[in-house]
């Protein structure tokens, strides 16, 4: 029995926790499946005066005054220690589970996509290279399907074997989904040698802050632009604070890139890939870099339900002599989780 089999079942009234996108789709597949939700809460600075899909949003004090008993389903997702305290404290009163609903596409990782695609998420599990990655699989394979927090923070591993992302002196890295140019500041302190970083960004305020970063950084070359299978234009959503934006039907008019004409055939030594669930295009795109070079890859997990054996594949594909590790950082749901090939 999968987390949504399990809410349409229970006795208890089902309460959701957030009104964001998650809140959303969540809400989305518990009507279609005919389960009743009984209340909506958010955090006490967000709850006032507010509506959601219908419902008058609360705060969880007014839920537990007006419910005896209730299931809170968490449905947004946030790497906060603040937020992970509160649910923490939540899940120490009331049964509390959390909605894993895909960042991108449609398909919810339930027991029917789970009973689907068994055997390619077998050969995933196969194909890890430590036992610390297959135990944190494992557990993510768990929490996906019962929204249990016990699984989620089993499947937490943030850190690799000792070398695993080195990088050569005068070596090139590109940062696929560079936001801000958090990742590329992790990468120069970490690589103090490094030659240079081509950062892509497709949000212009992001983009904007990233040149401002490279004013004062000559290893740091920003290009805003989104990563894809074919270079050409789509056009890219704005996600809340610059974060989430990603190729949609309508938004900002933007460039599309390929890795390998980025390159035009020079060696990529490091390719971090957090593009929003465009990670199999860009990967794509990057075909003859990969082959070619094989260099050292991150590529974010979460974005899309199929990410889980769909991008190992495609790799896999590509280059069949790399090592293949998983690993995930604190947050909730299932986000910030990569695959690393080196």
């Amino acid at each position: 029995m999968d987390l949504w089999q399990y809410l349409h079942n229970t006795a208890k009234p089902i309460v959701l926790y957030g009104t964001g996108s998650g809140a959303d789709r969540a809400l989305d597949r518990l009507n279609a499946d005919g389960t009743p939700v009984a209340g909506v809460f958010a955090s006490d600075g967000f709850a006032k005066g507010r509506s959601f899909r219908g419902f008058r949003v609360e705060t969880y004090e007014n839920v537990k005054n007006r419910l005896s008993d209730f299931t809170v389903l968490m449905c947004f997702g946030s790497a906060r220690p603040e937020v992970l305290e509160n649910a923490a404290r939540i899940e120490a009163e009331r049964e509390f589970l959390i909605a894993d609903v895909p960042v991108a596409g449609d398909t919810v990782f339930d027991e029917a996509f789970y009973n689907a695609h068994i055997e390619r998420l077998r050969q995933t599990r196969e194909r890890l290279s430590d036992e610390e990655s297959k135990t944190a699989f494992d557990a993510l394979i768990r929490f996906k399907l019962t929204g249990q927090p016990r699984y989620l923070r089993a499947s937490e591993r943030p850190n690799l074997p000792s070398g695993v992302l080195s990088a050569p002196s005068g070596g090139v890295i590109l940062d696929l989904g560079a936001y801000t140019g958090d990742s590329a500041t992790g990468f120069l302190a970490a690589y103090p040698g490094l030659g240079r970083i081509i950062a892509v960004e497709p949000e212009p305020r992001n983009y904007k802050k990233l040149c401002a970063l490279a004013e004062n950084e000559p290893r740091l070359q920003p290009v805003r632009a989104l990563a894809g299978a074919a270079e050409g234009e789509a056009f890219v959503s704005v996600g809340r604070r610059g974060r989430g934006s990603a190729a949609a039907a309508n938004g900002i008019p933007t460039p599309v890139v390929t890795v390998d004409s980025l390159l035009s055939g020079a060696r990529a030594d490091l390719i971090k890939l957090d593009v929003e669930g465009e990670e199999m295009n860009a990967l794509q795109g990057a075909a003859r870099t990969v082959g070619t070079y094989k260099p050292k890859l991150i590529v974010s997990c979460y974005h899309r339900s199929e990410d889980l054996f769909a991008l190992p594949e495609l790799v896999f594909s590509l280059r069949r002599d790399y090592r293949m590790y998983f690993r995930r950082k604190r947050c909730i749901p299932a986000w910030e989780c990569e695959f690393v090939f080196c």
